[in-house]
């Protein structure tokens, strides 16, 4: 009877990663140098959205993601833009919206004093820390 794979022990108590073996079939697959079935192709507009609109609530402000439309073609073949653009309020909420074949102008107002109010609040800034973004700012790593 076969057991599962066990983790190797660790002097310091700690677990280790137990090593991932691909099934046979994608061995075989890989060995025989057999082309996978062609990808569908990919639509990320949902998920562009929903990070977008996450981006708007984490900072309690409100947001306008812009994205055009139309077919590019290039040597590599071609990309279609899914438009969609939109205004989110500042707890990610939509507020306006175009389509995916739309040319235009949205607009949305907000009280940016109440919008300052509630984010102080909410101690969304609290705890960030900016003097130390200067690593997260730099090109190469550095602090400078």
């Amino acid at each position: 009877m076969n057991q599962p794979p066990q983790p190797p022990p660790d002097p310091n108590g700690l677990t280790q990663p137990i090593p991932v073996v691909p099934p046979p079939q994608s061995q075989s697959q890989s060995q025989s140098q057999a082309q996978p079935p062609p990808a569908p192709p990919v639509d990320s507009r949902d998920h562009w959205r929903r990070v977008m609109q996450g981006h708007a609530g984490a900072n309690y402000m409100p947001l306008i993601a812009s994205n055009r439309i139309g077919t590019e073609k290039g040597q590599a073949g071609e990309i279609t833009f899914y438009g969609s653009s939109f205004i989110a309020g500042p707890t990610g909420e939509l507020v306006a919206e175009m389509g995916r074949k739309d040319e235009g102008l949205i607009t949305a107002g907000f009280d940016l004093d109440e919008i300052a109010k509630m984010r102080a609040s909410w101690g969304l800034f609290r705890d960030r820390r900016p003097e130390f973004y200067g690593v997260l700012r730099s090109h190469d790593g550095s602090s400078e």
